[in-house]
């Protein structure tokens, strides 16, 4: 693998126009110019001791996802430039249990960060590789100057430019105003003799990641040496892999309950996938199933170790977040939500496609 990647990474670097700069130049904070990117949402580059480190955050709810720090190897433009003052890439690899991920930051250019990622799935869950494209800006900071009453926007295109702050100069003195003491008693609160419930129906906001689909418009097609699942001529929705059988047997299940959306929590490595049929839970059972039931009045979160899980009672374990609090609080208010009682696979184990019903 370590191979590939430097392979990768060198064509890449060959085959691109990129712009040179000092290792210096990387260092900052970047946000992703897309706020509604499923995929990195900010890069945090530093320089200690001769070594550059990448720190990446992916997106996820409520907060997003810090993918730690890693050291990223620096690349120049030729055998003979120092990386130090001519670098055009920086290249930084995140391995985790079910993935490897490398990322291609190239050199800054007006204060703009391109990046590219590849991710190759290990988990044998028959999703396919892929690759995304960023655009990262610079944040800025303000710092003081040495100049008292005035600040220096650290903007990379806007360096050591000054302004003054302005100051308020009162025109005549304000005289205090004195508390008004009230003329009557206060009033104590009057406690209801009943208990106020939450009105039916009503409940508290999620933000969803969904993906919609035509189900009447979903075939099983052949790809290469996989087997998919699309939508119209080019939406991929699933891969399976080798496996036709699964395939077919998504298809009759999307087609069964009439699933028209497709549900993540944790792009773009979901922890959890789910789907619904006009934004509400499939419901009955389908011939043939392999479905396991619970209580989603007696599932909770709990950390096991050092990882995460939604777990029903003591020894049902569900699903599992990893270092992902954030992830199954998501997932368990959504299972709530809807009211899910049976978790669904296909294929297991390893299940090219889980779902949740009624």
């Amino acid at each position: 693998m370590k191979k590939l990647t430097l392979i990768i990474a060198l064509t890449l670097l060959a085959t691109s126009t990129l712009l040179a700069g000092g290792l210096s130049t990387f260092e900052g904070t970047w946000l992703n110019t897309d706020k509604n990117t499923r995929g990195i949402t900010k890069l945090k580059i530093t320089q200690t001791s001769r070594v550059t480190r990448v720190q990446a955050w992916g997106k996820a709810h409520p907060a997003d996802t810090d993918m730690g720090s890693r050291i990223g190897r620096a690349y120049s433009s030729s055998v003979g430039q120092q990386t130090a003052n001519d670098t055009r890439a920086l290249v930084v690899n995140y391995h985790t249990s079910f993935s490897q991920r490398m990322i291609i930051v190239d050199a800054p250019h007006r204060n703009r960060l391109r990046a590219r990622e590849f991710v190759y799935f290990t988990d044998r869950s028959n999703r396919s590789p892929y690759t995304n494209y960023y655009s990262f800006t610079q944040q800025t900071a303000i710092k003081p100057s040495t100049k008292p009453g005035w600040m220096v926007n650290t903007n990379i295109e806007n360096q050591n430019i000054a302004k003054p702050i302005p100051t308020y100069t009162p025109t005549h003195q304000i005289k205090p105003t004195y508390p008004v003491k009230p003329t009557y008693k206060p009033v104590h609160p009057v406690k209801p003799g009943y208990t106020i419930k939450p009105m039916p129906g009503i409940a508290t906001y999620i933000n969803e990641d969904k993906i919609s689909f035509n189900h009447h418009n979903t075939y099983v097609k052949k790809v290469g040496n996989n087997w998919k699942l699309i939508e119209g001529k080019s939406h991929w929705l699933m891969d399976f892999g080798r496996s036709e059988a699964e395939a077919r047997k998504a298809l009759k299940t999307i087609k069964h309950y009439g699933l028209n959306e497709m549900c993540y929590v944790g792009r773009p490595n979901p922890s959890m996938t789910y789907f619904l049929s006009r934004g509400k839970s499939p419901v009955g059972r389908m011939s043939g199933e392999d479905a396991i039931r619970f209580n989603p009045n007696n599932i909770s979160v709990r950390k096991v170790g050092s990882r995460w899980k939604i777990m029903e009672g003591q020894s049902h374990m569900m699903m599992d977040f990893e270092n992902s609090q954030a992830e199954a609080n998501l997932a368990l208010k959504i299972i709530k939500r809807y009211g899910f009682t049976h978790q669904c696979f296909i294929g297991r184990p390893n299940a090219s496609m889980t779902y949740f019903r009624k």
